[in-house]
């Protein structure tokens, strides 16, 4: 029986960007990136019908490497980046149901058993206003839950996406945006500034970021656990009436 297979391509950012004899095989905690569709700028993805996740990565690397197209006759375009070894394919299938493979040197292709650390590509367009005030709704209902000395997440082992947190748990900025752009928050991996989603780290700052398509120095000021709690509350603010950039010189001065 076949399932169907969606299957995003990660380039290992230790790897030399064209595929050649010095690549290295993946290890944990090397670090990863998706490879973009160049007109959209948004992961490459690949809709592959095989008997299971193995047989999707397999395909998948063929096609990467201009061998045939996905079962959607889409093929891989040809000014985006080859698969090549090192590299991670990560294949989700109608359930849900997550698997990652990498090929190694000797051209065999071997399941992961960590979960790849994602870096994500710089945030596209203007800050995300509706986020940022998704934000600011929630911790005004619950202000004790908002803390940006906060390191990401407290008070409960895991917040799944989509859940309301309990009493006891506390954000920063950057855990209140990514708990609201569906990553799961748990004890384990906060404290190592990480999150998760599709069987995928993050690291919750970038993801953060990343979510609310912030400048990288608003990400900096606003993630900052020294942040007085009203500047990052007026920087959600500022960002959910349409700011571009956050203007830090009037909080600092208002507050």
């Amino acid at each position: 029986m076949s399932h169907t297979f969606r299957v995003t391509s990660y380039r290992n950012l230790l790897n030399p960007p064209a595929p050649g004899a010095d690549h290295i095989d993946y290890t944990p905690n090397h670090p990863v990136t998706p490879v973009l569709c160049p007109e959209e700028g948004t992961p490459l993805v690949l809709v592959l019908r095989c008997c299971d996740a193995r047989e999707a990565a397999d395909t998948a690397f063929g096609i990467a490497n201009q061998i045939g197209d996905d079962d959607e006759g889409t093929p891989w375009p040809g000014d985006a980046l080859a698969i090549s070894v090192g590299d991670v394919l990560h294949t989700r299938d109608e359930y849900g149901r997550v698997e990652c493979y990498t090929k190694l040197a000797s051209g065999t292709l071997v399941p992961l058993t960590d979960m790849p650390r994602v870096t994500l590509p710089a945030p596209p367009g203007a800050p995300n206003a509706a986020l940022a005030r998704t934000i600011l709704d929630h911790i005004t209902v619950n202000p004790a839950q908002f803390n940006p000395a906060t390191v990401y997440f407290e008070g409960a082992e895991i917040l799944l996406p989509g859940h309301t947190p309990a009493r006891d748990v506390v954000m920063c900025p950057a855990g209140w945006a990514a708990h609201l752009s569906g990553y799961i928050l748990t004890e384990q991996l906060a404290w190592r500034g990480e999150v998760e989603r599709d069987g995928l780290r993050f690291d919750v700052q970038e993801a953060a970021a990343h979510a609310l398509a912030l400048h990288a120095d608003d990400a900096k000021r606003l993630f900052d656990g020294s942040l007085a709690e009203t500047a990052a509350r007026g920087a959600l603010a500022q960002l959910t009436n349409g700011a571009d950039r956050i203007d830090w010189s009037a909080l600092l001065q208002a507050h």
